[in-house]
């Protein structure tokens, strides 16, 4: 379990990362004072979702029905629909988490192969251990969700509307870049600039 996390950690600063990096920190940011919720939202609905898809017990979402889900999320995340707002912030993170697991095409080392070629028979402990590899995956998540947390409200509050704009655009342009199959493209190119 240990090596199947640190392989896990290896790959995040990796494109196959940075596909599920840039749709999570987006929902957080867009979900302003609720980001927690919105990324466990996020990380139920992915973890659910990729394990479902890596076992063969779902078929694969279509651009059109992925970049749709990035949008509804996008939606509930930047617009409070209801008073609950950490209900609603939920609903949007499982909603881009969804979408998300689609768009994931992870870079297979030798734990997360061995468990991927065992994940059809292996059950509840596949999906833990898929958990456990996407937790390390995600880590730089982990630890925005952190920051944010504890970053006082009095301190946060005049740059919700900067989170706002950044996050639900982001998502914006990620469910753009969807619908018309050039997510992986939009992910690659923004590596290259970045190394």
């Amino acid at each position: 379990m240990i090596r199947l996390l640190l392989e896990g950690i290896e790959s995040a600063p990796t494109v196959s990362s940075v596909m599920i990096l840039i749709p999570a920190a987006a929902a957080a940011l867009a979900a302003r004072q609720e980001s927690t919720a919105a990324l466990v939202g996020f990380a139920v609905a992915f973890v659910g979702a990729a394990w479902l898809r890596f076992a063969d017990r779902s078929d694969q979402l279509g651009a059109l029905t992925t970049a749709g889900l990035l949008a509804v999320g996008a939606v509930f995340l930047v617009v409070p629909v209801v008073r609950r707002l950490d209900a609603v912030a939920a609903l949007g993170g499982l909603l881009v988490g969804l979408a998300t697991a689609a768009l994931w095409e992870p870079i297979v080392g030798a734990e997360f192969g061995a468990l991927l070629d065992g994940l059809p028979t292996r059950g509840a402990a596949g999906l833990a251990l898929l958990a456990i590899h996407v937790f390390g995956v995600a880590a730089p998540i982990v630890l925005l969700g952190v920051v944010l947390h504890v970053i006082p409200d009095p301190i946060l509050l005049p740059i919700r509307p900067v989170m706002l704009a950044v996050g639900g655009g982001t998502l914006g342009v990620v469910a753009l870049f969807t619908a018309v199959g050039r997510y992986d493209r939009l992910v690659g190119g923004i590596v290259e600039w970045v190394a």
